[in-house]
């Protein structure tokens, strides 16, 4: 019976790794992110957040200790533990509440243009 909870009840893998994708939502943070707090490669992320493998204990610390998501809320789904950053994180992603997106510099706009315009001179064929 033990079992059977513990597969279907608060620290399940599946209901982990829906804890861990609001995570990474709250922080708009890609796998590769969120596996680099982690300490972990992105395929280990990636199979925790997909529900396939648990998050270790020393991947959920080192979690905690980069984003303020902490072990009782990642485990159990106590929000009250959560670090106040985390918190807000998560109850701006709860709310639907989305900042808007920063402008991009002015040094990746013209970048973008840059490049675009050598692909235009180099996919331009001269027919003669």
């Amino acid at each position: 019976m033990a079992k059977r909870a513990r597969k279907n009840g608060l620290s399940s893998v599946k209901v982990i790794s829906v804890r861990l994708y609001q995570a990474r939502m709250a922080l708009r943070a890609t796998q590769v992110e969120m596996a680099e707090h982690a300490v972990i490669t992105p395929q280990a992320w990636n199979n925790c957040e997909v529900g396939r493998d648990r998050i270790g204990l020393d991947a959920a610390i080192r979690l905690y200790e980069a984003t303020g998501f902490d072990l009782m809320w990642v485990y159990y789904g106590v929000k009250s533990s959560l670090r106040a950053d985390a918190r807000e994180a998560l109850d701006r992603l709860e709310s639907g509440y989305e900042p808007p997106s920063p402008a991009p510099s002015a040094s990746s706009s013209q970048s973008t243009t840059r490049s675009s315009k050598s692909r235009d001179k180099s996919s331009t064929t001269r027919i003669s």
